[in-house]
């Protein structure tokens, strides 16, 4: 039997089938060559993730065996690895500061339920090291075992959301996909970096339909419905619609991409089948606390009738925008709001007095963060009453050769139940393809 399937990352493949009670194998499979190794042990538990940050999951395989600190059979851990084609081991342990019960992974880390001693059992968290497991933390420390297993269970108290800029799917893009294949717009390391985070919203900067009905516009896009599963396949789980070229196919290419985007297992915001459906804000999460994303496209659109009651994408005043910040604030409070503008003077590299002053207006409305795109460039960054302010975060899959269009960056907001924390990690564009430094 297989014990919990197939489990993939890219073209790499770990597999563990039990043979009996006492023999499992555990395969590799990649680019067509297997790697079985055999594990003589009763199995407990199998899991993968991307515990070293290459972009390469580990598989972690709970034993039942005995080691030289303790002499008994009891529950142990095996990290191993995909080391060209070849199953290596990272690490064979059982001596992690108490005695294993049982571990899961979260996130990067392995969390393990330990006993400490009699009746009193501890949770902690690890990493997997250059030489081994180390200790990370202890989320709970010194208690029963009752006590301890909701700690062991417990998600992450924290919330990690990312945000990244223009994805164009037309273009040079789609020159690219037909000599390299979709695949050739992602990485390894941006993976990795996108595995992290337990929300990634992209800006869709073009209608992803069969339909073709162009407006009459000097840049008209186009991508190809196939082209989203590779899109949630490497992390991205929202897509923003709020901006000047979701509606480039006309009304029914824009609805035709919300339900493309659906079908393929993601969310589609910022766009409906009337302005009052499009403008609601999208609700991430409600744990550690709710996070709302209220998007908005600030420019005119070119050849398109704002007509309220047919489909359209959010487009809304500061005024307005400012209004709804408030309202979500007394309805829901404690929410985290984030602001997705689509705005901006495009090809340069700062934001105008009036942005600025429109981005102050909607911090003093309560926005906790705006994360914003348009100009095709990544600018500045600013801090205002502790809300971060990311003007534009310039390209993300795109086609512009030139350097200042080249730059760009993916952001993470680290959201608790009290806190707010946005990191950046930079970029260059090379081809079409964002490759972080």
């Amino acid at each position: 039997m297989v014990l919990s399937g197939v489990v993939s990352a890219g073209a790499q493949h770990f597999r563990l089938q039990t043979v009996h009670d006492s023999l499992s194998l555990l395969t590799l499979t990649t680019a067509g060559e297997i790697d079985t190794l055999p594990l003589p042990y009763p199995v407990y538990r199998f899991a993968t993730g991307d515990l070293t940050g290459d972009g390469k999951e580990e598989a972690v395989v709970g034993v039942v065996k005995s080691t030289r600190f303790f002499a008994d059979s009891a529950p142990r851990l095996f990290i191993l690895k995909n080391y060209e084609g070849h199953i290596r081991t990272l690490w064979r342990g059982s001596r992690i500061g108490g005695r294993l019960i049982d571990f899961r992974i979260v996130g990067s880390r392995i969390r393990c339920l330990m006993q400490m001693g009699e009746n009193q059992y501890s949770v902690g968290d690890f990493h997997v090291g250059r030489f081994g497991l180390r200790f990370d933390k202890f989320v709970i420390e010194g208690v029963s075992k009752e006590n301890a297993l909701p700690a062991f269970y417990q998600q992450d108290r924290e919330l990690a959301v990312a945000f990244t800029g223009d994805i164009l799917l037309d273009r040079g893009v789609r020159r690219q996909i037909d000599s390299l294949g979709v695949e050739s717009l992602f990485t390894p390391s941006m993976d990795s970096l996108l595995r992290t985070a337990d929300c990634v919203v992209g800006n869709l900067e073009c209608p992803v339909t069969e339909i073709r009905s162009p407006l009459f516009k000097r840049f008209v896009f186009r991508g190809e419905p196939e082209w989203l599963e590779p899109l949630r396949l490497h992390g991205v789980t929202h897509l923003n619609l709020a901006n000047n070229h979701s509606i480039d196919q006309g009304r029914r290419g824009l609805m035709s991409t919300i339900a493309h985007v659906k079908e393929n297992g993601m969310t589609p915001f910022g766009a409906d089948s009337t302005l009052s459906a499009a403008v609601r804000p999208v609700l991430l999460t409600c744990s550690p606390r709710e996070v709302y994303v209220l998007p908005s496209v600030q420019m005119p659109l070119e050849q398109f009738p704002l007509l309220p009651g047919k489909p359209m994408p959010a487009a809304q005043s500061v005024d307005s925008l400012c209004a709804g910040i408030q309202r979500l604030k007394a309805a829901h409070p404690g929410c985290c709001v984030i602001v997705c503008l689509h705005w901006g003077k495009e090809h340069t590299l700062e934001p105008t007095p009036t942005q600025r002053h429109q981005a102050h207006q909607l911090v003093d409305a309560g926005a906790d963060a705006l994360v914003c795109h348009h100009t095709h460039t990544l600018q500045s960054v600013e801090h205002y009453h502790g809300a971060p302010i990311f003007y534009s975060l310039g390209n993300y899959i795109f086609d512009l050769p030139a350097d200042i269009n080249r730059r760009g960056a993916v952001v993470i907001m680290h959201i608790t139940a009290d806190s707010l924390r946005a990191e950046q990690h930079p970029f260059t564009i090379v081809g079409c393809t964002p490759c972080l430094h």
